[in-house]
């Protein structure tokens, strides 16, 4: 049997000999993005469930792999094609959490262009997204 290899006690510190592979800058601001989300959800399901927001997926319970996986991504030169529950990623790598919400609400118009210098694909889940590509991306 293969022994489990621990790094947090029940209680949350390091055991003994494992270190701490992020600064405490960077874990503020992991927790800053997952918070972000955790708030984002609320309030995009409080407007779906009265009929302002369009089809959204909630990453309740999934902020850390979110966030985590984002961290590790350099929004100047590393690109990404986020997916449905990954709104978070799309906002850290540059896109205004303001645009995003505006999409939502189904407030579609040049403003929610995906600006110049944000390495963002458009994902197939939000067409709306989708419909204001760069041109360079649209092939126009």
């Amino acid at each position: 049997m293969t022994d489990r290899l621990s790094i947090l006690t029940p209680d949350g510190k390091l055991v003994d000999g494992a270190k701490q592979s992020m600064t405490d800058t960077a874990l503020i601001e992991a927790l800053r993005w997952m918070l972000m989300s955790r708030i984002y959800d609320e309030r995009a399901t409080a407007l779906q469930r009265q009929g302002l927001y369009g089809v959204f997926s909630p990453a309740l319970g999934q902020e850390a792999s979110v966030v985590g996986s984002t961290m590790a991504l350099d929004p100047a030169r590393d690109w990404i094609v986020p997916q449905y529950r990954e709104l978070v990623a799309l906002v850290r790598h540059g896109y205004p959490l303001e645009r995003l919400a505006a999409v939502g609400m189904g407030r579609v118009t040049e403003a929610a262009r995906i600006p110049d210098g944000v390495n963002v694909l458009p994902n197939q889940v939000a067409p709306p997204l989708s419909f204001h590509m760069r041109p360079a991306l649209h092939g126009a």
